[in-house]
């Protein structure tokens, strides 16, 4: 049987998630967004009206984006706290299921095949290579992408439809300090600056301030890492993320009692999170055996990895996987994926197909395949992550509509 055919399968008996499968995807909501942000009803979404429809535009929408907060941490919360007790819904992310692949999609309203930002590593033909791509750096040795003489246009073809100060809303977007101001953060933004926060009483602070003074209708949106960042470390049980999940929903709780009757609050995540068992931990190096049927390095992310190998050698590489990984990894074309629409309903735009390889190698678990030394990174002693993102798994896939 072929992979793509157990892909299929894995997708029926529901061990997977087909990004398009559920009821409602995290592309109709983007488009209800920026369609309720704008106050406009002209617009000709690329997805119907799913989640947000039926909401009138309110005079303030405060928009609150929890990275990593998938509908596992919401369903072991205590069922008083905040978050679960004002539950709307759920809806499925994109695939990848990572950061900047997410997070574009929520800034333009298309799906991955359309905007091109493909993973966490993202190949770049401009500069012959891989990088990563959220931090505008070259992969591994950090050089900015713009000394390379890549724009961010050509980094991030597919504009952002998020509030700016040229629209009919005072705007504010608020990040953690260290990345207010990134080239990505100022994409995200619709060319707006981004304010830096440094605790999140900080940013309900600024939140409440800015639309206490506000003479005109506000859009204020609010980056949550602190879940995603005590998952990756300790892993999605462990009380020090927990802790963190306690504290995230306690700063929503304090926003939302302090909100004006004609606000509006909406909370949702990127991604979901799923451990990864030490025997189900998998790391390639330079000189790997499956790499040396490779041509040029890998790209993507630890669930999901890019290659491009030379028709004579695909088989090989097929088998090469599947001896070495079991039925942990499966190897699917391009082609294949995008008959599935693994990445959207419509075909590859010609940026995103340029920027992967013509075979991708699927977890179907919790498996995980670090690929980072062969890209050159060095460790610097950390110790591995203990819970990561980016595959189908439905952990990593199902994400809540909050709605206050």
């Amino acid at each position: 049987m072929s992979d793509a055919k157990t892909l299929e399968e894995l997708f029926q008996a529901g061990q997977l998630l087909h990004p398009a499968g559920g009821d409602h995807s995290i592309i109709g909501f983007a488009n209800d967004l920026h369609r309720m942000a704008s106050g406009s009803t002209s617009d000709s979404p690329t997805e119907p009206c799913s989640v947000l429809g039926h909401i009138q535009s309110p005079r303030h929408l405060i928009f609150l984006l929890v990275d990593g907060l998938g509908m596992n941490f919401i369903e072991n919360m205590n069922s008083d706290a905040f978050i679960p007790k004002h539950l709307t819904g759920e809806m499925r992310s994109v695939f990848p299921s990572t950061t900047p692949t997410v997070l574009t999609s929520l800034a333009t309203g298309k799906w991955p095949a359309d905007h091109a930002v493909m993973g966490w590593h993202t190949m770049l033909p401009e500069i012959q290579g891989v990088s990563t791509i959220i931090r505008f750096q070259r992969c591994p040795d950090g050089t900015q992408l713009s000394k390379l003489g890549v724009t961010p246009a050509q980094a991030y073809p597919t504009q952002s439809r998020m509030p700016s100060p040229k629209g009919q809303r005072q705007v504010m977007h608020l990040v953690p300090e260290e990345i207010a101001g990134t080239v990505y953060s100022q994409y995200w933004s619709g060319g707006t600056m981004s304010r830096g926060y440094k605790s999140l009483t900080g940013a309900v602070n600024l939140i409440n301030k800015s639309i206490g003074r506000a003479r005109v209708p506000t859009f204020t949106y609010l980056y949550m890492p602190q879940v995603d960042r005590a998952a990756h470390q300790y892993g999605t049980t462990h009380e020090k993320t927990l802790s963190e999940l306690d504290q995230v929903d306690k700063a929503v709780q304090r926003l939302a009692a302090s909100l004006p009757p004609d606000a509006r609050l909406i909370i949702t995540a990127d991604h979901g999170h799923l451990d990864a068992e030490p025997d189900c931990q998998y790391f390639l190096g330079a000189n790997d055996e499956i790499l040396s049927l490779c041509v040029g390095p890998p790209s993507g992310d630890v669930r999901m990895m890019y290659v491009t190998v030379e028709e004579e050698n695909i088989e090989a590489f097929r088998e090469l996987v599947h001896l070495t990984y079991e039925e942990n990894f499966l190897v699917i074309s391009t082609n294949e994926a995008e008959d599935m629409k693994l990445f959207g309903p419509t075909p590859f735009s010609q940026e995103a197909r340029r920027r992967i390889g013509n075979l991708m190698v699927i977890s179907t678990s919790s498996a995980m395949l670090d690929f980072r030394a062969a890209l050159g990174e060095k460790s610097d002693g950390k110790k591995p992550k203990l819970s990561h993102h980016s595959g189908l798994t439905p952990d990593e896939m199902r994400i809540p509509l909050v709605i206050v």
